[in-house]
C-alpha cells in the first residue's frame, strides 16, 4: 500500500491547518509546519523537492510570501545567504505559537556550523 502524505508526516497532527488559517494553502503550511518541528532551517532545493518539482517562479514566491507575513506586526522569517546557498530560517515566537510548539531551540540563533550541518 503507497504512503500518502498524511501517513508520510503524521506527526503534524493537523497542525498545518493552524497556518491554513493564516492564509497559507496547504501544502505551504505542510512545509512550514514540518521545517518547524524539525529544525526551522531549508534551502530553496528541499522546498521545491517537498513541492515535487516545483520550478523556481513558484518557489521563489512561496518564501517570499513567508517572508512578508506577518503574524503579529514582526517577521518570523528570513533568509541569508551561507556557503553560496540561500538559507531560510524560521525564528518567531508568534508562529510557533500559532503551532502550539512553544519553546523550541530552532528559534534561536545558530552558529555557522550547525547551519551548515
Amino acid at each position: 500500500m503507497p504512503k500518502t502524505r498524511e501517513t508520510m508526516i503524521a506527526h503534524l497532527q493537523g497542525r498545518e491547518k493552524l497556518l491554513e488559517y493564516i492564509g497559507f494553502p496547504r501544502q505551504q503550511a505542510e512545509w512550514i509546519t514540518l521545517v518547524c518541528l524539525h529544525s526551522g532551517l531549508f534551502t530553496r532545493d528541499q522546498l521545491a523537492f517537498y513541492l515535487q518539482g516545483a520550478n523556481r517562479f513558484y518557489v521563489r514566491r512561496c518564501v517570499k510570501a513567508l517572508l512578508d507575513c506577518r503574524v503579529s506586526s514582526r517577521p518570523f522569517a528570513d533568509e541569508r545567504v551561507i556557503d553560496g546557498r540561500l538559507v531560510c530560517r524560521i525564528f518567531g515566537k508568534q508562529i510557533y505559537e500559532v503551532l502550539e510548539i512553544p519553546h523550541v531551540r530552532h528559534r534561536r540563533e545558530a552558529s555557522l556550523e550547525v547551519i551548515r550541518r
